[in-house]
């Protein structure tokens, strides 16, 4: 998938409000199933606490996971928990674990597909 289908599957899933750059969801129960499927993806807590530190799509985000690994699932939700705090899609964690390949195809269609059908 290119970027384009990304920005539209993020206008399908997310609400931009222009006044103070921010986006919310469209539909709340669309974005929980969709960190559902991130959440049992079962990533490789090393792996994912690398791309959280080097990945420009998840730097742009301005999040800091701290020093320490945490397990995958703790950094995902805190990572979650992030995003609705500063009203920012989670667009930029899936592009980010996409292009570090941290996402089997199976799961990119599965999310791509809820996006699409919201």
């Amino acid at each position: 998938m290119i970027k384009s289908d990304w920005s539209s599957w993020q206008k399908a899933v997310y609400k931009e409000i222009k006044k103070s750059n921010t986006w919310v969801p469209r539909n709340e129960k669309t974005i929980e199933k969709i960190e559902g499927i991130l959440l049992k993806s079962n990533l490789n807590p090393d792996m994912l606490y690398t791309v959280f530190r080097s990945n420009p799509d998840i730097l742009d985000l301005n999040f800091n996971p701290g020093k320490k690994v945490p397990h995958s699932e703790d950094l995902l939700k805190s990572a979650f928990m992030f995003c609705k705090g500063i009203c920012q899609p989670i667009t930029n964690i899936i592009t980010g674990l996409i292009k570090s390949g941290c996402l089997t195809q199976k799961t990119i269609n599965k999310i791509y597909s809820l996006g699409i059908k919201s």
